[in-house]
């Protein structure tokens, strides 16, 4: 265990890593190293986590370092993703990659999730302070849905997010 001063940071760094693993994974009813193997699953995690670190740092939070570092490598400067970029996945798919969500265990169990706590407070956030938030809105919406019966978790349901780049 560490200690930090930076409280905040951390509790942001979790919620990151939240926004973009746990519920990719609950909506898909897959693990990262499953989801991150399509397009589709890629892209949904780098969009999610990028307004989710682009909220926390326009509140100004600076996210703490936990398995990597919280601002991925070449963030600003590219459109598309390179090496170091994959070498920063890796670290995170190391600890994440083949872990069951525990929101996908809480759809199992007919339990409500904590998605208003994660993308639902990212996305209410953003609005507030003016970020634009797409993507964890969708995520928070389709898992609403998935909590009232309305549809199930499922590969497939990765298609359904919008403004998904096919």
């Amino acid at each position: 265990m560490r200690t930090t001063p930076n409280l905040r940071g951390a509790v942001w760094a979790k919620l990151l890593l939240n926004c973009s693993v746990t519920t990719i994974g609950a909506i898909s009813a897959q693990t990262m190293r499953q989801y991150m193997t399509s397009f589709a699953g890629k892209e949904i995690f780098r969009r999610a986590y990028k307004e989710a670190l682009s909220v926390a740092e326009a509140s100004g939070t600076r996210p703490e370092r936990m398995i990597a570092d919280p601002i991925p490598p070449d963030w600003q400067d590219k459109s598309v993703p390179g090496d170091d970029y994959e070498t920063w996945i890796d670290q995170i798919m190391a600890v994440y990659g083949d872990l069951k969500a525990s929101m996908l265990q809480d759809f199992e169990r007919g339990r409500r999730t904590e998605i208003d706590f994660i993308n639902g407070y990212v996305a209410q956030l953003g609005t507030q302070i003016g970020i634009p938030i797409a993507m964890n809105a969708a995520i928070a919406d389709m898992v609403h849905l998935i909590e009232q019966g309305r549809i199930q978790s499922h590969p497939t349901r990765l298609d359904d997010l919008p403004g998904r780049v096919k």
